[in-house]
């Protein structure tokens, strides 16, 4: 079964981000287990029933930080074990930030948690502050934004996760806001706090700003020549509530509603989970793993890059089938608007494919072309009857030359290809 062409729009709208340099950098969730105190210190219990550090058989009450004994490890205050302790505390003896529950380090949390010395906040994985974390989390307080591992309160604009690209105020999302928003890639319409990147073609006005807006695939582009004698008028406003969260675009599939067990090998499972993931849509093998790693999922790094070397994929011809879905509708094999360079920026920025394997899905793009030389041409002139459609609807005119603009600037189609959709609607 093939991805539905709600999934294929949603992802459509990453061939208009004109800068798209997000690094990813995933620390080992298990250096934390690492010898990181003095081997000279023992955690053991004291005749009273506390449990104190001990260093040469002697209770050492000068000792904070975090030690070991055969049952985990402990945060360790004024030589006692403080079981009180729930937050996140320095290990001074490598440098290490540790989220602490009643004391002991699991190695098994993730979330954005609360650092009580300082009341800040911050993103941990596997009980270990991740520094170089820079995306949106959640925790039961709400999403977050992070830079280097830590809520800062004060950013504000629009930012992406791997589920979407938010509103954010004051480094939290904010899903009442709807309207237009801004961040270095472009101005976008919003609905319930994310960017709609499936809205294609409909006119919007902006209550805050007073202004009309075309959207094409999420992107906004203000527009001036507005039928003044039936003016756009102001959509109505979503009814507040409760957001509902949103999923990722693909999620893997759990045979038989199974899930990872913490604490067990599930290496086997992922190599099944991989297998029919592959079977029920076409993806890398860089998002199989990551969305196999989600915390929702909860396969570890090791289990997940396990499960996806082993399902026997061939990665190019993943790429070439996510390409043919992106291309054409998958009922009536029409052709879906896309141009050359979105479907080469969607491959590798969206899908994260390989170089190679983007090279090899565009190189059997192109022979198909070969046969027909208006192949992009036609693929242009779908996205523009969609853009004039809407703006039919919205009492909305829209020039030749307007179209031929939004078709190179957003829709990044060749002026030439741009040039024959326009003159034909």
């Amino acid at each position: 079964m093939t991805a539905n062409w709600k999934v294929v729009r949603i992802t459509i709208m990453w061939l208009f981000i004109a800068i798209f340099t997000m690094a990813i950098v995933i620390a080992s969730p298990y250096a934390v287990k690492s010898e990181a105190a003095s081997p000279n210190v023992k955690v053991q219990k004291i005749s009273n029933g506390k449990w104190g550090a001990y260093v040469n058989g002697k209770l050492d009450q000068s000792i904070t930080g975090f030690y070991k004994n055969q049952n985990g490890w402990w945060y360790v205050k004024n030589g006692y074990v403080d079981f009180s302790a729930n937050g996140i505390y320095k290990n001074k003896d490598n440098g290490v930030w540790y989220k602490t529950t009643n004391g002991k380090v699991t190695f098994k949390e993730t979330g954005v948690f609360k650092n009580y010395d300082n009341n800040s906040w911050w993103r941990v994985v596997d009980s270990r502050v991740d520094f170089q974390a820079y995306s949106i989390y959640k925790n039961e307080n709400g999403w977050w934004k992070t830079t280097n591992g830590r809520v800062t309160f004060q950013e504000n604009g629009v930012f992406k996760n791997e589920k979407g690209w938010w509103k954010v105020v004051k480094s939290k999302v904010d899903f009442d806001f709807n309207g237009i928003a801004s961040n270095e890639n472009g101005t976008w319409y919003l609905d319930g706090g994310r960017v709609r990147f499936e809205e294609n073609g409909k006119v919007y006005y902006d209550l805050a700003s007073g202004k009309n807006y075309l959207i094409t695939n999420g992107r906004a582009t203000e527009i001036t020549n507005v039928d003044p004698t039936d003016p756009t008028k102001p959509e109505e406003p979503s009814t507040p509530g409760e957001p509902s969260e949103p999923s990722l675009p693909l999620e893997p599939v759990l045979p038989d509603d199974q899930e990872p067990t913490s604490g067990e090998d599930n290496k086997a499972l992922a190599v099944e989970v991989a297998k029919e993931t592959v079977k029920e849509y076409p993806i890398s093998r860089a998002l199989l793993i990551e969305i196999m790693m989600d915390e929702d999922v909860g396969f570890t790094e090791e289990e997940a890059i396990y499960g996806v070397d082993n399902c026997g994929a061939n990665w190019k011809e993943q790429a070439v089938l996510v390409a043919s879905e992106l291309l054409f509708d998958e009922d009536t094999d029409e052709p879906n608007g896309v141009s050359r360079e979105s479907l080469k920026e969607i491959l590798a920025d969206i899908y994260e494919f390989t170089d190679s394997e983007v090279a090899y899905a565009l190189s059997v793009v192109d022979d198909d072309a070969k046969s027909d030389a208006n192949f992009w041409n036609k693929q242009a002139l779908v996205l523009a009857k969609e853009i004039v459609a809407a703006a039919k609807e919205e009492n909305t005119t829209l020039s030749s030359a307007d179209i031929k603009d939004i078709l190179v600037e957003d829709g990044q189609f060749t002026s030439s290809q741009a040039e024959y959709a326009a003159s034909r609607v």
